[in-house]
């Protein structure tokens, strides 16, 4: 099935599907859970993690058999957008975890929040999960519903526009993974560096933001000319990002955040057919 049709992002708590909804309690119990997590051993942790999403899984899958859900199925660019999305996640937490382990009674509740993120983000590319309320209901009933007729900004949006907008998304895409690989290559130099220069570390290392108490380490000089490189280029990146995407939005008209001009005006094309 195709996926032309894009799902709406809610932008209210009414208008949230019940996923997103416990998508949200989860993230909130994780977030609290890293508050006190310090103090409960990490098999505790782990347990109570899982409790929740056993019980968010349970509940969603109530709901869907109560509701006589269907899966409307998913093209190829759901699969993959939920490739590339799992890849951009994993390759974050892999970043993370070479200098703080997940099994940390400190660390966990932040590993297990965004493998959380991750695994909705996979489910809704694939279209197992619904982010919008609306959209949930159309898969809703004995049979599915006809595909509802597309939206005046799909229909009458110029192609250049859509160009556009998919060209932004894959920047976004490219930011990411330098900002991610930035990431990656200072942790693994700040655990290999050494507190004094020592052949072949001898470049002076300092000043970034993942160093304890900004202590001035020692790496190679291969090792500082990478970790600058991509630090410069996700700067600059995400710099031009930000600046591109408002021109985009306010100048060109390209809307980048998933909505419909109809959305914008306050109502939508459901209600005027009424």
């Amino acid at each position: 099935m195709s996926d032309d049709n894009e799902a709406k992002f809610p932008r209210t708590w009414q208008e949230m599907s019940l996923d997103y909804k416990l998508l949200t309690i989860f993230s909130l119990c994780v977030m609290f859970l890293w508050m006190v997590g310090q103090s409960l051993l990490i098999q505790w942790q782990i347990a109570i993690v899982g409790v929740l999403l056993a019980g968010v899984a349970g509940v969603a899958i109530y709901h869907r058999v109560k509701t006589r859900w269907h899966w409307p199925g998913v093209g190829v660019r759901g699969v993959l957008g939920a490739v590339l999305g799992s890849a951009c996640g994993l390759f974050f937490l892999c970043a993370a975890a070479i200098r703080i382990s997940p099994l940390e009674p400190k660390w966990f509740p932040w590993f297990a929040f965004g493998g959380g993120i991750i695994l909705f983000s996979v489910l809704t590319s694939l279209r197992f999960a619904i982010t919008a309320e609306s959209d949930y209901q159309r898969c809703c009933g004995v049979q599915l519903l006809p595909t509802p007729i597309e939206s005046d900004d799909q229909t009458t949006k110029p192609s250049w526009k859509r160009s556009l907008r998919g060209a932004f998304t894959l920047c976004g895409a490219v930011v990411w993974l330098v900002a991610v690989g930035y990431f990656w290559k200072l942790n693994v130099a700040l655990r290999d560096a050494v507190p004094q220069p020592a052949p072949p570390k001898t470049e002076l290392l300092e000043g970034h933001w993942l160093q304890n108490n900004k202590q001035a380490v020692y790496v190679t000089a291969a090792e500082k000319t990478t970790v600058t490189l991509l630090e410069q280029s996700a700067i600059f990146g995400l710099v031009s990002f930000v600046a591109i995407g408002l021109a985009l939005h306010l100048l060109a008209g390209v809307k980048l955040d998933g909505t419909s001009a109809d959305d914008d005006n306050g109502g939508n094309l459901d209600e005027r057919r009424k």
